[in-house]
């Protein structure tokens, strides 16, 4: 699947100031991706590790990552190992679809589920920023108006197919108080060429909208 090159990322520079959120011009199927999403099998989803920073149900299921492996949900810290796509992204064109459509590489593709209820407690996520080399984005796949959502102490509204970036070295935070889960589809994105035209569109559009 073409997700970009090691050659024109990582060590890409830009001189773009990117804010701590921004909308970018980026659109997904958020129904298409929620059916698919809800054939998947129970057996697929994956308690993430980290419980200390959550209360409740927190899960996921890693259609891209680190060895091709379906039942780990964190990314390589070292690096080393090569990125492949699992064995459930087959049961998941219209996110094969999307992930191809990203002219970068594409790390790690995962769903991620906050169940009713449930709470991500204020924590950081070092090493992910549009300066750092690596984005991770955020497209709400299924999400209710009970579901909330802080990123450096203040409120982040995103709506169902939309593509958010987040600077995850700030605090951020979510809490479900409705009845049905929240997912959102994860991806951690390496910067190249292509992925800064993105970003370059969307700060353009945002200075517009005044």
């Amino acid at each position: 699947m073409p997700t970009g090159t090691d050659a024109d990322t990582m060590a890409h520079t830009s001189p773009l100031t990117v804010p701590d959120r921004l909308r970018l011009g980026l659109q997904f199927d958020a129904d298409s991706i929620a059916s698919e999403m809800e054939e998947l099998s129970p057996a697929a989803w994956i308690p993430h590790f980290n419980k200390a920073i959550h209360e409740g149900e927190w899960s996921g299921v890693t259609l891209r990552g680190p060895g091709g492996d379906g039942r780990r949900i964190y990314p390589d810290p070292t690096g080393i190992q090569p990125v492949a796509d699992t064995s459930i992204l087959d049961a998941c064109p219209v996110v094969a679809k999307a992930i191809a459509s990203m002219q970068c590489p594409v790390v790690i593709a995962r769903f991620l589920s906050l169940g009713p209820g449930s709470v991500l407690r204020p924590h950081r996520d070092d090493g992910l920023g549009f300066d750092a080399g690596t984005v991770r984005l955020h497209v709400p796949v299924v999400s209710d108006p009970e579901v909330t959502f802080e990123l450096g102490g203040s409120p982040v509204a995103m709506a169902l197919g939309e593509c958010w970036y987040l600077d995850f070295r700030q605090p951020h935070s979510a809490r479900n108080r409705s009845g049905r889960r929240r997912v959102h589809l994860v991806l951690d994105c390496g910067v190249n060429q292509w992925l800064t035209a993105v970003f370059a569109d969307a700060l353009a559009a945002l200075d517009k909208a005044g």
